[in-house]
């Protein structure tokens, strides 16, 4: 699977061409696989070094920047439930394909994978851009207090709130440059089951 930063594409693990709400998956996760996510240190020091006639745009930097990403994660959340859901009937139906050879199955789980790992990839880009985004609230309302930081921090909160909806859609975790999933072994198992009892 790709690193972060790496958007995968229909042959980075499997030739499967990629599905209308596949395509459309890959696509949306651009801002948060290719767009670089700085550390908060560099993303606060980078809206300090530059110079702007009031500390206020500075806040409504961090406000537009939260919500270009809340206003793309539940876009993103929807695709990734139409994609999962297909998933879901891909695995329970190649259990009862007869002739479905073992490489056909080993495509057909490899790219449930890369499709569940591709949104915990997003989900924890976007962990890490509210992250930068909360430390350049908090740190700068110490440095230049101003009655903007509100608002900014009301942007990074909404922020927060739409990323539970990755949380409540993804099956898989990445962590550490792992993706953690749920099982996938269990539809290996089935099919080996009802084969040996054919």
């Amino acid at each position: 699977m790709a690193a972060v930063g790496e958007l995968p594409s229909a042959s980075a693990t499997t030739a499967l061409p990629l599905t209308d709400d596949e395509a459309e998956l890959r696509q949306r996760a651009y801002r948060f696989l290719f767009q670089s996510t700085m550390s908060p240190e560099a993303y606060y020091a980078k809206l300090v070094g530059v110079e702007f006639r009031s500390p206020a745009s500075r806040f409504f930097t961090i406000a537009d920047d939260a919500t270009a990403d809340r206003l793309l994660i539940s876009p993103f959340a929807a695709n990734a439930r139409r994609v999962f859901a297909v998933d879901r009937a891909r695995l329970s139906g190649s259990v009862y394909v007869a002739d479905l050879t073992p490489p056909e199955l080993n495509a057909v789980v490899l790219r449930v994978r890369e499709n569940r790992c591709l949104v915990a990839q997003v989900r924890t880009a976007a962990i890490a851009r509210l992250g930068s985004y909360r430390y350049a609230v908090e740190h700068g309302f110490l440095a230049m207090p101003q009655g903007q930081a509100i608002d900014a921090e009301r942007s990074v909160n909404a922020l927060q709130f739409a990323i539970g909806e990755l949380d409540e859609v993804s099956p898989a975790i990445w962590r550490g440059g792992s993706c953690i999933e749920a099982d996938t072994a269990h539809v290996r198992r089935k099919r080996s089951t009802l084969v040996t009892k054919g």
